[in-house]
């Protein structure tokens, strides 16, 4: 695979697992009673991370920037980012 096939697939990849993130996001509120909502949420924390996590191709590294977060939501991206980190994925 090219290295531009594998940006293509990283990048198809971050819109599913973003979309996946939203998706759960939507769901929770609707799920009160479900005791799966815990670990729905840590999920859609973990989801969410993956675009901004090194992703190892053959060829190279690829990872999302911040570039498009607006400013004033950088630090909650970095707590997630962290919580994932520290906590949910490890």
């Amino acid at each position: 695979m090219s290295e531009q096939e594998e940006k293509f697939v990283h990048f198809v990849s971050c819109i599913t697992w973003l979309n996946n993130a939203w998706q759960i996001l939507n769901v929770i509120p609707t799920q009160s009673e479900n005791s799966f909502i815990g670990p729905a949420f840590r999920f859609t924390l973990v989801e969410y991370c993956k675009p901004y996590k090194l992703s190892h191709g053959v060829s190279k590294k690829f990872k999302l920037d911040t570039s498009l977060i607006p400013k004033e939501h950088l630090p909650l991206h970095e707590r997630i980012i962290s919580s994932r980190d520290q906590v949910h994925a490890h």
